[in-house]
């Protein structure tokens, strides 16, 4: 929104430069974004007066101009035919300079001299015609600055007012604001309404047949008018305020709205059917050309005015070029109305189109201001374009205003503040807002809202209010005060933490994801329709479609991350994430949300030094190796790995993590397929736990193993089983077998090829022995050596290689 600060001054005195202004506006809450001076724009142009013109000798389409400054007289040549002796014109001087930097000097041209530059309107940027000169009123002053005799010299601010200020969208009220700020009084617009004999209702009449969209609508009628372009000093300051004018009376529906605040539209009388207006809602398949000539296409859910058969405009947002005001027209019907803002909100938006109108419904125009609005633009248009204006107004109010009403109370109002106002104070400051203020009782105050504020809702609104007039910058500073309670840490925090360090010392980089996917990366993962991981719940409104599901799982989070990293250049990647997936519940709001853990590879290991080996590609066993160094630093045993399939892992490298026969979570090699969807080029691995049930029934608390008093003996061994016979079984039945003696089993080798028979596989393992009150002899151990041989040979066949 645009202000004028000279035009400001018609409503309330001011002694603040604009400069102040602008910083007192802001403090207020009324952002001022741009201070613009407009003197400068062009220099050494003044008003001058023809005194004779006569043909130029040599050239036929030049005149040659004796102008006066009133101070000298100017022998100028002049290209228009649109000038006369006596009329009044702007007149650049030699060395004047206008927009753009053009330079004006004394020229000579076929023999005669011209002595500067009689200007068009767009050449001083103050309208769009090329060809004509510009002329003035006769009155102004010869020879003075023309930018100071037409009011062109001026400040403009520009404030960026947040939604909820709809009334700020005026002259009238931001002048309200600053009469408020400054303690001066509040000065409206005079004017004299001079009405026929023939009364309104001898013209025209006015139906709402959708009063939830439109609670008002006020009409007059003016006979007799002449179009022409409207007066030098509404063109000027709607030009400073981003208007452009167009004729005296669309003229004066713009500066209405910029001086008050009310949208209004001129109707052709004689355009509109029976000569009435409907308000009503748009029929099915209706359409209205509007005043840009684009052919609308509208729904039973707009709002439109129209006449006894169609839709004549669409309401709140654009007229209609059927009933648009044009040169031969003679009577108009001058509309002022009141629209519901979800409604004007609405159609705006399906129709791609906002105005001005537009933007001021949408957020809340003045119902009970809508009808002086009505009257003021009526006698302007009597003004500057004659008329008669029929006596009464065609004014359609089913829904009369009823004025808010609410409590303020000192005591919050100085709490809430942190202020010692009286309640003297305080109603002083919300009557300058024009705010009727009435005592309820001691200390308590009722304060009835006008409908030009339709944002004070609550007490706090009322608040606000005082806190903006009192000033904020006067308001102590101090340090909020409270009741310190005992936090509730996370339950398993510690176990989450040891996780996030073995991953770290791992060499994992912690990441957070998004809790909302797309449900298309569920599709990329492969799963099936009726896959668990699809029973994610969808969000009504989301922010877009790449975020409409709370996720069901960490993968797709993990995926994205290594896919928009290698695009990058980055190729030693591991990255893991702690965090909540959700799913449904059948007979509860909330859903059910269970923690997991994840970790991602890819990529190929870095080379850090020259002197360093290329490292080996990773591998199934890195991941597994995560997944280890995670259950050791939470104290987890007795864990198993088996094979299994999982829709985006490859179908010979997924195993499932068991304990006791529950699941606890997968790990493997992602799927070619889904590498592919997620535009990953590198081998890829991954784990995902169910981090609650991973620590279920694990002892938080570390306890305390003395070391070995006695020395551990060694044996290694070698045994040639079926190749399909997982080394894990291997491993179980060893340590069935070793007794208490036996302490660790580690498989260190695994061979296939010469000296072993086919279809056969070579297993090895470590074994250490040790007893906590004795040192063990070999006998001893030989004999446990002995029966572990013996039961896997019993178990599985087994024949220690070499044999």
């Amino acid at each position: 929104m645009k202000i004028s600060y000279r035009w400001l001054q018609e409503f309330v005195s001011l002694e603040l430069s604009p400069s102040t202004l602008a910083d007192r506006l802001t403090m207020a809450g009324l952002e001022v974004k741009h201070i613009e001076e407009t003197q400068g724009r062009f220099s050494g142009v003044v008003v001058g007066k023809i005194e004779s013109i006569r043909q130029h000798p040599q050239a036929d389409k030049l005149s040659l101009c004796q102008v006066t400054t009133g101070t000298s007289r100017l022998s100028i040549l002049c290209g228009a035919t649109n000038i006369a002796a006596g009329h009044v014109v702007p007149v650049a001087l030699p060395g004047a300079r206008l927009p753009g930097g053009r330079l004006i000097q004394q020229a000579t041209i076929r023999g005669e001299v011209s002595e500067g530059m009689l200007c068009s309107p767009q050449e001083l940027e103050l309208g769009e015609d090329a060809d004509g000169i510009m002329l003035l009123p006769a009155d102004l002053p010869l020879g003075k600055d023309l930018g100071e005799a037409i009011g062109l010299w001026d400040t403009i601010l520009e404030l960026d007012l947040t939604p909820n200020r709809p009334d700020c969208l005026s002259m009238l009220g931001v002048a309200r604001e600053v009469a408020a700020l400054t303690g001066q009084p509040l000065r409206l617009p005079p004017f004299t309404l001079s009405e026929g004999e023939k009364g309104v209702e001898e013209y025209t009449s006015v139906s709402i047949e959708a009063p939830d969209h439109c609670p008002r609508y006020a009409a007059r009628v003016i006979t007799g008018i002449t179009l022409r372009p409207s007066p030098l000093w509404m063109q000027i300051r709607l030009l400073l305020l981003g208007l452009r004018p167009i004729n005296n009376v669309v003229d004066v529906t713009n500066y209405v709205m910029m001086e008050l605040g009310q949208p209004l539209h001129a109707f052709d009388y004689e355009r509109l059917e029976e000569h009435r207006i409907v308000v009503r809602l748009a029929r099915p398949g209706e359409h209205c050309t509007t005043l840009d000539g684009v052919e609308r296409s509208l729904t039973p859910s707009m709002l439109v005015i129209a006449d006894a058969q169609r839709a004549v405009a669409v309401a709140g947002v654009m007229g209609g070029l059927d009933t648009e005001v044009t040169p031969e027209t003679r009577h108009v019907l001058l509309e002022s109305a009141y629209f519901s803002p979800l409604s004007i909100r609405r159609t705006a938006k399906a129709l791609d189109l906002h105005t001005e109108a537009s933007h001021r419904f949408e957020r809340g125009a003045d119902i009970e201001g809508s009808i002086r609005a009505l009257d003021r633009a009526a006698a302007l248009i009597q003004q500057v374009a004659g008329g008669v204006i029929a006596r009464g107004r065609a004014d359609c109010y089913p829904r009369p205003f009823s004025p808010r009403r609410l409590t303020l109370r000192v005591s919050r109002t100085n709490r809430v503040l942190g202020t010692r106002l009286t309640g003297s104070q305080i109603a002083s400051y919300l009557q300058r807002l024009h705010l009727p203020v009435t005592e309820e009782a001691p200390e308590t105050y009722q304060v009835t809202v006008p409908s030009f504020r339709p944002d004070l809702e609550r007490e706090i609104d009322l608040i606000e209010e005082v806190a903006r007039l009192h000033g904020y910058e006067q308001i102590d500073s101090s340090l909020p005060q409270g009741a310190m309670t005992l936090a509730h840490p996370e339950k398993g925090r510690d176990q989450i933490a040891r996780a996030k360090e073995a991953l770290t010392a791992c060499g994992f980089y912690e990441v957070i994801t998004y809790s909302f996917i797309n449900p298309q990366a569920l599709d990329r993962l492969r799963c099936p329709a009726d896959d668990p991981l699809r029973q994610g719940l969808r969000l009504r409104n989301p922010l877009s479609k790449e975020a409409s599901m709370m996720r069901t799982t960490l993968i797709p989070g993990l995926l994205e991350t290594v896919s928009y990293n290698l695009k990058r250049e980055q190729q030693d990647l591991a990255f893991f994430e702690y965090g909540r997936v959700f799913f449904p519940q059948a007979e509860a709001a909330l859903p059910r949300e269970v923690p997991r853990l994840a970790a991602i590879l890819s990529g190929k290991p870095r080379k850090f030094h020259w002197s360093q080996k290329e490292e080996a590609a990773r591998s199934f066993y890195d991941i597994k190796g995560a997944v280890e160094a995670v259950c050791e630093k939470l104290g987890i045993d007795e864990v198993e790995y088996v094979p299994t399939t999982v829709p985006y892992l490859h179908p010979y490298q997924a195993a499932t993590l068991r304990r006791g026969g529950e699941e606890l979570g997968i790990l493997g090699a992602v799927h070619p397929d889904v590498l592919t969807a997620f535009d990953i080029p590198e081998p890829t691995w991954l784990f995902e736990l169910d981090f609650e049930k991973l620590c279920a029934g694990v002892s938080t608390v570390s306890r305390f193993q003395p070391l070995p008093r006695f020395p551990s003996l060694y044996r290694d061994i070698a045994v040639v089983v079926e190749h399909r016979l997982p080394a894990d079984e291997l491993r179980k039945a060893i340590i069935a077998a070793g007794g208490p003696f036996l302490r660790a089993v580690s498989l260190f080798d695994v061979y296939t090829g010469p000296g072993v028979p086919a279809g056969k596989k070579s297993v090895a393992f470590s074994l250490v022995f040790r007893a906590d009150d004795r040192t063990l002899t070999d006998e001893e151990v030989n004999r446990v050596y002995a029966d572990i041989v013996t039961h896997l040979h019993q178990a599985f066949h087994a024949t220690l290689r070499g044999e």
